[in-house]
């Protein structure tokens, strides 16, 4: 199995905390996250990991080779442009799996990605996405279900009055390249939650969500972290 690990951020929210170390590298009860990701993965059978970097790449690429690439087949690709987390994977497809996880550089998991892949494939959706309800629905992009799949998007700010139900976008995906493929010209820089993904629901493929209450947490900012 495959994952690509979104890492270009510049962690502008967490400049306080990062005592200038790229966002990937913040640190969480002495391990760095990068590490704690790759190492999760790997626990999973994740033994193919592309890590797209941008932002004091330098520092990464550094940590990974002295950590002999904790022992696993790992890719450092510096995505140059910033071209939104869309956009970086559309400029990587070729050097991709047929299906491979993306997991965002600011998140903390817990989550048997076995359990996850497995959802997938037995939906034959294009790509699924990792729902949960969170404590900040009202500042949040919604996602609307109809049985496992995706029918809407809701994009914040909500509409006062407005009765949608507490189901957000995790930033964890399993997707197929091939379902990819025909976005390759997609309009960059694109984020996955507010343009590819609409626009795949647009065009007829099919989005799975697959619902769960195992941990994901984004620690994006100091009171996250």
């Amino acid at each position: 199995m495959q994952a690509v690990v979104l890492a270009g951020g510049k962690g502008t929210r967490l400049a306080e905390r990062l005592n200038g170390r790229p966002k990937p590298l913040i640190d969480v009860a002495g391990v760095p996250l990068l590490e704690r990701q790759i190492l999760f993965l790997r626990h999973y059978g994740v033994d193919d990991v592309v890590v797209l970097v941008n932002h004091k790449a330098e520092q990464i690429v550094e940590y990974c080779r002295e950590r002999e690439d904790f022992g696993i087949r790992l890719t450092l690709v510096d995505d140059g442009d910033p071209r939104g987390t869309a956009g970086a994977v559309l400029a990587t497809l070729d050097r991709l799996a047929e299906r491979f996880l993306v997991v965002y550089g600011d998140t903390m998991l817990n989550v048997d990605i076995g359990r996850f892949v497995a959802a997938h494939r037995q939906s034959g959706a294009d790509a699924t996405l990792f729902l949960h309800p969170n404590d900040h629905p009202f500042d949040s992009d919604l996602v609307e279900l109809d049985g496992d799949r995706i029918v809407a998007f809701h994009a914040k700010p909500h509409p006062p009055g407005s009765d949608l139900q507490n189901m957000v976008n995790a930033a964890l995906y399993v997707v197929e390249k091939s379902a990819l493929e025909r976005w390759a010209d997609f309009t960059t820089p694109a984020d996955f939650a507010h343009d590819l993904f609409p626009a795949m629901l647009t065009a007829g493929q099919r989005l799975g969500g697959y619902v769960s209450f195992e941990y994901v947490k984004d620690l994006g900012t100091p009171r996250r972290l």
